[in-house]
């Protein structure tokens, strides 16, 4: 079978010599077909990978940018902390009068925004001390339940 593959030139006497057995059977029309799907399918594959590399730089961007607005608020948050020190520690009575009037002034509403956040605060801790109670009722009606069947 292999043998009518091979490429045959005619000899004087009418025999066909065979030559060249190092050349490869031509593929065949199954195989064919086969290989251009195979091409198709691929630029898909190159899109996917394409998209899911893009996906990834997005995902790290995500990562690098939400790590920028941590810092930048850690960085705000100092500068805060720091201004709000000054401020306080400055005694309005050694200054002059239009100094004084001023840093009264920030200093007040320093100390009520300063309230304002403990009350917010013990909001949160009662409102969160409340779900912890109902999450324990809960738990423990659930365990009575199953005693009792």
């Amino acid at each position: 079978v292999e043998e009518k593959w091979k490429p045959r030139f005619p000899k004087e006497n009418n025999e066909v010599e065979v030559v060249g057995e190092s050349q490869p059977r031509p593929i065949g029309k199954h195989q064919a077909k086969a290989a251009k799907a195979t091409k198709r399918k691929r630029p898909l594959e190159d899109e996917d990978s394409t998209n899911k590399q893009l996906l990834e730089m997005m995902r790290i961007q995500l990562e690098v940018d939400c790590e920028r607005i941590a810092t930048s608020k850690a960085h705000a948050y100092h500068k805060k902390v720091m201004m709000t020190h000054d401020i306080m520690s400055v005694d309005p009575a050694t200054l002059p009068t239009y100094h004084r009037y001023y840093y009264e002034r920030m200093q007040k509403k320093i100390v009520e925004e300063m309230k304002k956040e403990e009350e917010e605060e013990k909001e949160k801790q009662k409102a969160i001390g409340k779900v912890v109670e109902e999450v324990e009722v809960e738990v423990e009606e659930g365990g009575d339940d199953s005693e009792h069947e």
